[in-house]
This record gives C-alpha cells, structure tokens and sequence, in this order.
C-alpha cells in the first residue's frame, strides 16, 4: 500500500512541475522576448513628439533682442539746413553714430497653407511604417515558432509510433522464440527481427535528438527555459482562410502608401502663400522717427504691426 501512496505523490508531482502550453502562449512569449519589441515606446515617444513640434508653428513666435553699434556714417540735414536752423536758434545734428535698441518681435502664423498638417501626417504615416516593419519581422518570427512547434508535435507522434513499432517487434520476436523451441522456426528469423528492432531503436534515438533540438531552440525563442519538458498542446483545427487581408505585410504597404500620400499632399502646400501677423516693439535711439531723433537726440519707445504675405516658388 505504502509503495501505490509513493507512485502516486510522485506522479502527481510531476504532473504539477510540467505545464501545457498552447502555440498561442508561445507566440506571445516569443513576441515579448523578441528584443525589437522594446522600440514600439520609442517609436511612439519619437513621432508624437515630432507632431508636436509640427504644431508649434500656429503658436505665437516670440523672440528678444538687443544691439549696440557704432557706425562710419549718420543720416544728418544738408548743410544748407542746418546754417538756416543755426540762423533760427535751433542746434540741430544728425543722428548719432552709435545707436542703441533693445525690442521684442512676435510673430503669429494664421494660414501656412496646409504645411503643418502635411507635416503631421508625414510624421504619423512614417511612425506608422516603422511600427509595421516591426510587425514584419515579428510575424517571421511567429513563423519560425509555428514551425518549431508543430515540428515538435510530429516528432512526438513519430517517437509514439516508434514506441508501438518497438513493441510489436518485440512480441514478434518472443513468438519466434518460442516457434524456435518447438522447431516451426529457424534462428534466422529471430536475427532478422532482432535487426529490424535495432534500426527502430536506433530511428528512436535520431528522432528523439532532434525533438530535444527544437524544444531547446523553442525555448531560445520564447524565452521559456521549461519549454524543454512542457507538454505542447494540439491546436484544435480551423477552417482555412483563402486570404488573410490582416497580414502584416499589407499593413506595412498600407502604411507606405500614406507616407507617399502624405508626401504630395506636402508638395502641395509648398507652393502655397502663408499668411501671418507681426508685432516689433523696442526702445532705442534712434527711434521711427529719424527727424525728431535728429533734434531731441534721446531715447523713445517705437512699435510696429502689421500683417504680411509670403509666397515661394521655384521657377
């Protein structure tokens, strides 16, 4: 009684220490453990933060500035002027030969003709293409599993019908044993049985090496160390697809295809005007007015707006 007790705890454990596992729980272990699988947050970080530097372009654009210079020559009144002011009273000069200024420019984009948004979809349809190429290489590597994995099956049921094959070669050869005894057999037929049970053995030992050699190569790719002792399940069978539109790769041509189309929608709006508005304030001297620069000669607060038209082409 204590031995059937012991054969029993020892079967179930390690009926507990081996799992099943599906060809999905392969796949998916594979596609985690496929190192390209870490750029899919990269890619994303890289093109949103691309989209949002092309949105920045309808921000207001603000900048500061300041210079000192000193130059050969100042606007000033003809000489003539000047004697005829001196003769009023008035000590009028020129400007000053260095002239100071310190100002802000802004500067607000209100139609690009459709750059940004060309940009945007540039940026997205080719963050696009780098996420379904990876999807290629991943889908390869599903195949790859897939391959491993029903490799694995069909070695397994080689080995079981080896086993079958060994057992029925074995009784075969106790029954000419025993004909042997009672004169209805000759040695050689033993031998030749004995023969055929060595190359099944020796079949055996071939199929069961390479079963080991695609468990291990399994694991390699799913990262699963226990895959070499696992229990693979048998996918249950599906009616086959004529075509399967999602395949990876036809996303990926999809996916260049916008690029492409992103790309002349780009083109398109190169040769469009833009507008926009502007805003220059500074204080300086010399100010706007240069002529009463000329006679106060002080430092005064000067401002400029307006609105503006730009259009490029290439001839």
């Amino acid at each position: 009684m204590k031995r059937v007790v012991l054969i029993l705890w020892c079967l179930s454990c390690y009926i507990g220490a081996t799992a099943q596992v599906s060809i999905n729980d392969c796949q998916l272990l594979a596609r985690d453990n496929y190192p390209l699988i870490k750029e899919y947050d990269l890619i994303r970080s890289s093109t949103a933060y691309s989209i949002s530097s092309a949105k920045r372009s309808y921000l207001p654009q603000v900048s500061i500035s300041g210079q000192a210079t000193y130059q050969s020559d100042a606007m000033a009144f003809p000489e003539e002027m000047s004697g005829m002011f001196s003769q009023m009273g008035l000590d009028v000069g020129g400007l000053n030969k260095d002239q100071y200024r310190i100002g802000i420019d802004v500067s607000q984009n209100i139609w690009d003709g459709g750059r940004s948004k060309s940009q945007q979809e540039i940026y997205e349809a080719e963050g696009e293409v780098e996420m379904r190429s990876i999807e290629v290489e991943i889908y390869s590597i599903h195949e790859r599993v897939n391959a491993l994995y029903f490799g694995v099956l069909l070695l397994e049921e080689q080995l079981a019908q080896n086993r079958i094959q060994q057992e029925l070669l074995e009784s075969n050869y106790n029954k000419v044993g025993v004909l042997i005894k009672n004169g209805a057999a000759m040695q050689s037929d033993a031998d030749a049985i004995r023969v055929e049970v060595l190359l099944v053995q020796q079949q055996y030992i071939q199929i069961n090496t390479t079963s080991v050699a695609y468990r291990k190569m399994l694991a390699l790719f799913t990262g699963k160390s226990s895959l070499t002792q696992d229990v693979l399940l048998k996918p249950i069978a599906k009616i086959p697809v004529i075509a399967d539109i999602n395949r990876s790769e036809l996303k990926l041509l999809d996916a260049q295809y916008s690029v492409i189309e992103a790309q002349k929608q780009s083109i398109n709006s190169s040769i469009k005007p833009t507008f926009g508005a502007f805003a220059t304030s500074f204080y300086g001297n010399p100010g706007l007015n240069s002529f009463k620069d000329m006679v106060d000669n002080k430092f005064t607060f000067n401002y400029v707006v307006g609105l503006k038209m730009q259009w490029k082409w290439n001839a």
